[in-house]
């Protein structure tokens, strides 16, 4: 089994990322099987996304039909606020927190994107204000970084790009119970108002180790509980 293998290289998982359209007509069976999924290699987080705008009453009937079966075998679904799109239900994390605390369920609450606050608005929400938003309905957080550059968005290791960790990590650090992921997309950019794009040349292992070395440095440095790499 999956679960059997991770544990044979001495892995686990605490979450997976399941991101869908939870809006869609299908969307209800599609996320009983990553709940499901998840389950099975005793992950605890399953992360989403949502829904657009038009979509949020089918949204609504996914999650009433979904929450049942993760209430049972202790799933939490984490919805995550999306990087980009102006039609999303969730731009970030004061919307999201707001959709999610409607259900009233322990076992539906956000996954917070702390760049995708960023990029979705293109650079209107600060991440470090709209965290005091979304931590009240937060179980999981992704750690991402981004810079304008000539109308695009790069993504860069953590405290290299717009966001001020310091701020950000200094609020983050009493909620040692929620996990924090290091998520960097090097190969992706974005011009403002499209989609991600990649670029055509991979990253290097420099540069991908040397990213990885960066954004645990940050963090360590802000959290002041981590040893340094």
């Amino acid at each position: 089994t999956m679960r059997g293998k991770l544990r044979d290289h001495g892995l686990a998982s605490i979450a997976i990322s399941a991101h869908m359209d939870s809006g869609m007509p299908d969307a209800a069976d599609m996320l009983a099987r990553r709940i499901r999924f998840a389950a099975g290699i005793d992950a605890r987080y399953v992360i989403t996304n949502s829904t657009t705008v038009d979509r949020r009453s089918n949204l609504e009937r996914v999650l009433k039909a979904n929450l049942p079966m993760a209430e049972q075998i202790g799933i939490i679904i984490a919805l995550e606020n999306p990087g980009n799109g102006p039609t999303n239900l969730m731009c970030d994390g004061k919307s999201g927190a707001a959709i999610v605390a409607e259900f009233n369920s322990p076992n539906l609450r956000l996954n917070y994107d702390t760049s995708n606050a960023l990029t979705c608005t293109e650079g209107k929400v600060r991440p470090e204000v709209d965290l005091d938003y979304a931590l009240p309905q937060t179980c999981h957080v992704h750690l991402k970084d981004a810079l304008r550059e000539n109308g695009r968005w790069r993504y860069v290791a953590i405290g290299q790009g717009e966001i001020d960790y310091n701020i950000l990590l200094s609020k983050l650090k009493p909620h040692s119970a929620i996990p924090m992921t290091l998520e960097l997309p090097l190969r992706l950019n974005r011009l403002f108002h499209a989609d991600p794009e990649r670029y055509p040349d991979l990253p290097s292992i420099n540069a991908i180790t040397t990213a990885i070395r960066t954004s645990w440095n940050c963090v360590a440095q802000a959290i002041g509980e981590l040893k340094q790499i």
